[in-house]
């Protein structure tokens, strides 16, 4: 098993509602092994709709049987995943953490042989550094990819194999994840929260709801998840400003588009993004290749400026991406790779579908402690 982060687990941001049938299967002692999430069994579940002046709680007899999170855990998915790892080894699999796996293999016949990790010790400008290393390959008999919603080797299969052929388009969401540190009276371990409504439903086209999980050490992880919708579900957005700027009319309104106005952060309850990437731990070697590669470099400042005010450098939750020299009348397109903290946000919702992700050096990125 290859991890391409510093541990298993590093990568992991998710405070969860966990329902155990699939551990009782698979591993029938584990709370009796040790495994963290035996620690907080859910012993009150709410459901609340927010409004802009309260809030409603929904009887729990109204919710569907699903919401009732009858015998499931509360907890750190990121710890979990770490006393997993340690079961598997205890079982004989191998799992070398810091290796990404870089590049598909294929056999003469175009099936897939198995998968090599990046080179290690590559300067930025593509020579190679003194603690130079070049990557592995490893041939399986069978190979799983399991890189989350939108791995970079996994782009590459769907492609090869046509696995996208009469297949309905990924839906993506966007997600925001914290974990607050609360006082002793108000935190209840094992209640768990979720809600619907304001202030997602007050934004047109889109859709969404929240949770609050308290788990153990008088910690809570809130999270809120969004989805947008289009118009056309089987176009991209791209596509969909493609259609219509076949209106000179509409092509006006999507070149100037109010720009949305947001409250500066308190500094107590809301920070800005690089303070949260800090909390995120996040590294990368940044004498490098940068990981965020443009298929064209001239998109961003031709193409994505005049038409959108270059997305990127807003939607990006680390503040990756920025437009300089504006003022100047020689705009470029910046990208501070050792930000970037895996989210694949770029990758998805580039406008052009310019940005493709690829895998940094291995062990790079977010190292999320207990979340």
């Amino acid at each position: 098993m290859l991890e391409k982060g510093s541990e298993v687990g590093a990568h992991i941001l998710s405070g969860a509602a966990i329902d155990p049938k699939a551990l009782d299967e698979l591993l029938p002692q584990w709370r009796e092994q040790g495994c963290p999430l035996a620690e907080v069994p859910v012993t009150d579940n709410q459901h609340w709709i927010l409004f802009k002046a309260g809030k409603v709680a929904v009887p729990h007899f109204i919710t569907p049987k699903f919401m009732h999170n009858t015998g499931t855990y509360t907890g750190s998915l990121g710890n979990l995943c770490r006393w997993l790892a340690s079961q598997a080894e205890e079982l004989g699999v191998e799992i070398f953490p810091g290796f990404a796996a870089a590049e598909i293999l294929f056999d003469e016949s175009g099936a897939v042989l198995g998968v090599a990790t990046g080179d290690m010790g590559v300067a930025r400008d593509g020579t190679h550094k003194p603690d130079y290393t070049p990557g592995l390959e490893l041939h399986a008999k069978y190979t799983f990819f399991a890189e989350g919603v939108r791995g970079h080797l996994s782009k590459e299969i769907i492609r090869t194999f046509d696995l996208a052929r009469d297949a309905q388009p990924q839906v993506y969401g966007l997600g925001i994840k914290e974990l607050w540190d609360i006082p002793a009276e108000q935190h209840v371990p094992g209640r768990v929260i979720h809600t619907q409504g304001w202030p997602l439903k007050e934004t047109p086209g889109s859709n969404g709801g929240g949770f609050i999980y308290h788990q153990a050490g008088e910690q809570v992880a809130i999270g809120f998840v969004t989805w947008l919708s289009y118009t056309n579900p089987y176009l991209s957005p791209f596509q969909e400003m493609q259609r219509w700027k076949a209106h000179p009319g509409i092509a006006a309104l999507l070149k100037g588009g109010k720009r949305v106005s947001y409250p500066k952060p308190d500094g107590v309850l809301t920070f800005d993004r690089l303070s949260s990437v800090f909390l995120s731990n996040t590294n990368h070697e940044e004498d490098q290749p940068v990981h965020l590669t443009l298929r064209d470099p001239n998109i961003p400042v031709e193409y994505d400026l005049p038409m959108f005010d270059e997305p990127a450098q807003r939607y990006c939750p680390a503040g990756v991406y920025e437009i300089v020299g504006v003022s100047e009348g020689d705009p470029k397109f910046v990208i501070n790779a050792q930000n970037c903290v895996h989210c694949k946000t770029c990758d998805i919702k580039d406008p052009t579908q310019n940005i493709n992700w690829v895998v940094p050096e291995g062990g790079g990125g977010p190292n999320y402690p207990n979340m």
